[in-house]
């Protein structure tokens, strides 16, 4: 289909974002409370991301020595581990009637935009039981981008929270039904699983750091 869907993936891959169709995609796996995986819940993105932000922050204390030139500082904890990026829906054809065109459920490119922001805005609210009484949180999630380290332990997938949800709504059809936007995520890497806590030390890198082998400008 041409139009807005390859508007949207032409400039991707001008910008060397989103993968061809038959490429990888990430997904969600929201995570139930007894830690298994949620797969009626589960979804894939429609575009891989053009770009990915995965920060780390290490926390230190510094300590202020009278007349010394720089403080001391002393390790702490290891901070938030964040992963960030922009999640893009978009649709050639409308839906209507609350079914599938033919063409669109033969097009997988083009998704109901609304409905996809609101699956992701399902993952941010918590659930009230007995007559709201009680709050379950939001659930915790695996978050999945094949074969990039994402993860602690360098793998693809990281146990997590949404922390962020952000929508843009950026074109529409002519009745007001959205037709494209985009939505700013992060999700924040957690140690609690439901039957332990789990905290990864260098030795869980010590594979991939041997790996890299540039030593070239090096002087003892």
């Amino acid at each position: 289909m041409a139009g807005l869907l390859g508007l949207v993936g032409a400039f991707a891959n001008s910008s060397g974002g989103f993968l061809k169709d038959e490429s990888a995609r990430a997904y969600i796996i929201p995570l139930k409370k007894t830690g298994s995986g949620d797969a009626d819940n589960a979804r894939s993105f429609q575009f891989w991301p053009a770009e990915l932000s995965d920060n780390q922050a290490i926390n230190y204390a510094n300590k202020q020595i009278p007349g010394s030139n720089l403080p001391f500082y002393q390790w702490i904890s290891g901070g938030e581990h964040v992963v960030s990026f922009t999640a893009t829906f978009a649709a050639d054809l409308q839906y209507s009637d609350d079914r599938y065109d033919v063409a669109i459920h033969e097009d997988k490119h083009t998704v109901d935009v609304a409905a996809a922001v609101k699956w992701l805005r399902f993952l941010c609210y918590p659930d009230y039981i007995k007559n709201q009484e009680f709050a379950d949180p939001p659930p915790s999630l695996i978050l999945v981008f094949p074969n990039t380290p994402i993860g602690q332990d360098m793998s693809d997938r990281m146990n997590c929270i949404m922390t962020q949800c952000d929508v843009t709504w950026k074109k529409w059809f002519p009745d007001g039904s959205p037709r494209l936007a985009e939505v700013q995520l992060s999700f924040a890497e957690i140690v609690q699983l439901p039957k332990n806590t789990r905290f990864y030390g260098r030795t869980s890198l010590t594979g991939w750091q041997k790996r890299y082998k540039m030593v070239k400008g090096i002087k003892q």
